[in-house]
């Protein structure tokens, strides 16, 4: 009998992966502001892909794991720039409920494409139907998503500029909106939420998209895995043929 705690095995590659997760959240983002000089995040879109694809916990390890190679790699001070980890969280959380709410995923993390009997089910060989569908979700998703990491990344900004006196020393897309804003006369916690908005605008649409496509791809490389683990245990079964009584 297995005991409560599950398999330590999957447990143990489900960590490994959040790992992986975190470093391509950071490569990217180097990526988009260094190499492309794009003035976006993009550091949230692997967090969401485990998320997605392994539940609320895996993503929030993925979150925290997240922050490490900033400081590793950056050199750039944990406190107080560690709390926009709450942005990650709360992101992650909202993005698989509404993912849930609007029937896109399953809560077993598969992918699901109907709505409940209240409003009908989609059929599923009517692909235009269903990809409109999801591409709306997931429109509403980002622009919900956009306004929410906006209000709370501006809130946390600006906490961090207020009472903790702390000084943005390394790049960070929002600031070029934010220098207009406040040379404007705007007030600071103001103006930390709506420089963000266009960037998150953008960032949120590659993030929630760009997730729930490699939700997608990994859900059918698994299923594709299963296929074959299925085939070779039948073809097991078959050479040692049907077992004997000892």
């Amino acid at each position: 009998m297995k005991g409560r705690g599950g398999n330590p095995g999957k447990k143990i590659i489900l960590l490994f992966f959040c790992f992986v997760a975190a470093l391509a959240n950071f490569g990217l983002n180097q990526l988009a502001a260094k190499v492309f000089s794009q003035f976006l995040f993009v550091d949230t879109l692997f967090t969401l892909t485990i998320a997605l694809s392994g539940g609320i916990i895996p993503g929030i390890i993925t979150a925290f794991l997240s922050l490490l190679p900033y400081g590793l790699f950056l050199g750039e001070p944990y406190w107080p720039g560690d709390l926009f980890v709450i942005c990650s969280i709360t992101e992650l959380i909202l993005v698989r409920g509404f993912c849930l709410r609007f029937h896109i995923i399953t809560k077993n993390s598969e992918p699901c494409f109907g709505m409940t009997d209240k409003f009908g089910v989609f059929k599923e060989d009517n692909f235009n139907f269903l990809l409109l569908y999801v591409i709306s979700a997931l429109c509403v998703i980002s622009v919900s998503m956009c306004l929410v990491i906006s209000l709370l990344g501006g809130i946390i900004g600006s906490v961090n500029t207020l009472v903790f006196k702390s000084v943005e020393k390394t790049y960070s897309p929002e600031m070029y909106f934010k220098l207009g804003l406040l040379r404007n006369q705007v007030n600071l916690i103001l103006a930390n939420i709506l420089a963000r908005i266009p960037v998150n605008m953008v960032d949120r649409v590659i993030v929630v998209f760009g997730s729930y496509g490699l939700f997608l791809f990994i859900f059918r490389i698994k299923s594709r895995l299963g296929v074959y683990r299925a085939a070779w245990g039948s073809a097991i079964a078959t050479i040692n043929g049907p077992d004997r009584p000892g």
